[in-house]
């Protein structure tokens, strides 16, 4: 068995290796290293799902579903591919969403950043190599939409200075409240 311990920004706490499934007691992962001198406990989450709003900074929003009810955080970062990859792989989500990339010849200034389409290209990477779902929405789906600011800040979620995790919060909040996601949606959701 390999274990790599770190934690990732989306809240997984270890990559584990191994070819016999892993027992669960009440919710938490309990290994033990092959050597037998070292234990620790790693809590499972039930269901994960993780919003993102592409870009040179790229905004994420991670979901938590549980009996019901998601619990929401958010954040924006600076990644290279390798780094955005591990921070997948890491936080091991069970659901990817991502705001589509559109080149609009007509509305676009001098020099097109294509940046968001490799990070997409990471995104069905994961989704491919781990078996995931992949979700892709419009902009459109996000701005302006039901989650608006006015919304998020009356829900307790808005955070200001994050206007790429605001993003990626509505894309999740889309999938969740009107897109595949409302399968889950029985209780509503909250910041975490």
């Amino acid at each position: 068995m390999t274990i790599i311990a770190n934690r990732s920004t989306f809240g997984g706490y270890v990559q584990i290796i191994t070819r016999k499934p892993i027992p669960l007691e009440d919710g938490v992962m309990s290994v033990t290293v092959e050597n037998n001198t070292s234990h620790f406990e790693v809590p499972v989450t039930p269901l994960k799902a993780i919003a993102f709003d592409p870009g040179i900074t790229t905004g994420y929003a991670v979901g938590v579903l549980k009996d019901g009810f998601m619990t929401v955080r958010t954040g924006q970062a600076k990644w290279r591919h390798i780094e955005l990859y591990n921070q997948l792989v890491l936080g091991s989500p069970d659901y990817v969403i991502w705001e589509k990339f559109y080149f609009r010849k007509h509305f676009q200034k001098e020099g097109v950043e294509l940046y968001p389409r490799e990070l997409i290209g990471i995104f069905h990477l994961y989704c491919q190599q781990y078996n995931k779902p992949a979700f892709q929405q419009n902009p459109m789906k996000s701005q302006g939409s039901f989650h608006s600011n006015a919304k998020l800040k009356e829900d307790g979620i808005y955070i200001a200075g994050q206007p790429h995790g605001m993003d990626a919060l509505r894309h999740l909040l889309y999938w969740f409240t009107f897109g595949p996601g409302y399968k889950f949606n029985t209780k509503g959701y909250k910041k975490a």
